[in-house]
């Protein structure tokens, strides 16, 4: 599954949803990722749904705690600007060690009014040593505007496309 990625110092982050990280086998992935993935660095992103409901609370936290001891990091993927955004995943904060927020939920039209906005999850980031990547970075002004802000961690198509991994090594198995 791992085969074609980089053998260099890189990060590797996996999206798993609420269900995959309460369950049992999770403690079982976390471990066989690990040990395919060295020495790369896993993040499990989890992208939340503010409407949703989150049972077993507290075996969440557990298994998240657990794979932070494993050296994985733990994201929160896709902060918004409602405060029904910071309601869900306040509980969190205790095991999150990056809270990803994107640039197009905090644009607004002119007159519009955001219960949280940028500078609310850069202190909130701040406060619990969490740290705040600011995704789907555009153009300079979106940089500035994180420059201006305090936030270091960026990225978007400004810094990059997305890259294939598999089609790279193939390209360079052509050279």
């Amino acid at each position: 599954m791992f085969d074609g990625l980089p053998t260099l110092p890189y990060t590797l982050a996996i999206n798993l949803d609420y269900d995959q990280i309460i369950s049992p086998e999770f403690d079982y992935f976390v471990r066989w990722a690990q040990s395919r993935i060295t020495p790369m660095q896993l993040v499990i992103e989890l992208t939340i749904d503010p409407q949703a409901e989150y049972p077993k609370r507290r075996r969440f936290l557990r298994q998240a705690a657990q794979a932070r001891q494993y050296g994985v990091q733990i994201a929160v993927d896709n902060v918004g600007n409602r405060q029904i955004d910071l309601n869900a995943i306040e509980w969190m904060l205790p095991v999150t060690d990056i809270i990803k927020a994107s640039m197009r939920q905090f644009r607004k039209a002119d007159g519009e009014w955001l219960d949280l906005n940028l500078q609310f999850w850069r202190k909130l980031a701040q406060q619990h040593h969490i740290e705040l990547v600011l995704m789907g970075v555009e153009d300079d002004q979106d940089a500035e505007l994180a420059k201006l802000l305090k936030i270091d961690h960026m990225q978007g198509y400004l810094y990059g496309r997305p890259v294939d991994v598999a089609q790279r090594k193939e390209r360079e198995h052509e050279r």
